[in-house]
This record gives C-alpha cells, sequence and structure tokens, in this order.
C-alpha cells in the first residue's frame, strides 16, 4: 500500500476526486467529464501497477520480466473487482459515467479472460473455463439490466404485467 506508486498516482487520483467534489457548477460540466476520464483512467493504472508491484516485488522492473500465468490472471481478477465497485458506486450514486465505466471495463475483462487467459487451458479446464465465462456474461447481463440500466414501468420498450397476453 505505501510504495512508490502512492506518490505517482495515489496522490493525483486523490486530487482529481476532490476537484471533482469541489466543482458543483453546471458551467464546469465538460470539465467534470474530463476529470472523470483522468481519475478512472488513474484508477485503471493504479490495479494494474499494484498488480504488477505484487508479483514483481519493490524493484517494480515493468519491462525485464514477463508475467506469469497467475500474475494475468490476477489482472483479470483485479479488473473484475474494480468493475463490480464501478457498477455499485455507478448504481449507487446514480452516475452513467460509472455504470458505462464499468461497462467498459467489464467488456475489458471479459475478451482478456476469452483470447488470454484461457488460452493456455486444455480439455476439461478449457470448457470448465468457458462455462463459467458463459454463466458470469448471464449474470452480468441480469445485473445491468435489472439494477445498472432500468428500464422504467411504462417507458419505451417496457412491458407491463398487465399488457403480457396469455396464450392458451
Amino acid at each position: 500500500m505505501f510504495n512508490s506508486l502512492l506518490f505517482v498516482y495515489r496522490a493525483p487520483l486523490v486530487l482529481t476526486w476532490i476537484a471533482l467534489s469541489v466543482m458543483r457548477d453546471a458551467k464546469l460540466k465538460p470539465v467534470r467529464r474530463g476529470l472523470d476520464v483522468v481519475a478512472l483512467v488513474l484508477a485503471f493504472a493504479l490495479v494494474s501497477l499494484e498488480v504488477r508491484h505484487w508479483f514483481s516485488g519493490a524493484a517494480m522492473q515493468l519491462s525485464e520480466q514477463n508475467p506469469t500465468r497467475a500474475e494475468m490472471y490476477a489482472y483479470t481478477a483485479a479488473w473484475l473487482v474494480m468493475g463490480v465497485g464501478l457498477i455499485a458506486a455507478g448504481a449507487i450514486r446514480h452516475s452513467a459515467v460509472l455504470r458505462y465505466s464499468s461497462l467498459v471495463l467489464m467488456l475489458i475483462v471479459v475478451v482478456k479472460a476469452f483470447l488470454i487467459d484461457t488460452r493456455h487451458l486444455e480439455g476439461m479446464y478449457r470448457f470448465l473455463s468457458f462455462l463459467g465465462l458463459g454463466v458470469s456474461l448471464l449474470v452480468l447481463a441480469f445485473v445491468y439490466q435489472r439494477f445498472v440500466f432500468p428500464r422504467p414501468l411504462g417507458g419505451k420498450g417496457a412491458v407491463a404485467a398487465d399488457d403480457v397476453v396469455k396464450s392458451d
């Protein structure tokens, strides 16, 4: 937690969050959007570099050693946790920026898991990995439809319970 990344990434991230909390004026909305993007990019970089720091140690040699499979899986897990956190924060704060950024991050996680993480798996492990990925995508779609991007009842594309026609 207290390493060289503290001042390089965490301090600007905290300062960006403070600036976002101070800006309430409607005229500053474009600036707020830009700072939202900066904060999200800094948070993503911080999470990724913390995983790299965990596996490479204090020397933090970013280019000298190739990541192990465990490190690659750890990136996926860390980004997944960050995506779930963004989903929760976006739903609680009613923030479209957080909800859409969680969607982008979840898509990155799914593509990485599908193309990179399962590349070295064989046989039953590959089957179970794809089965788990499919179930995860179904759960993710349900969460997004139900809690993150709900359609109001009676709105465009929504069907009320009374409008459903039963066929015998």
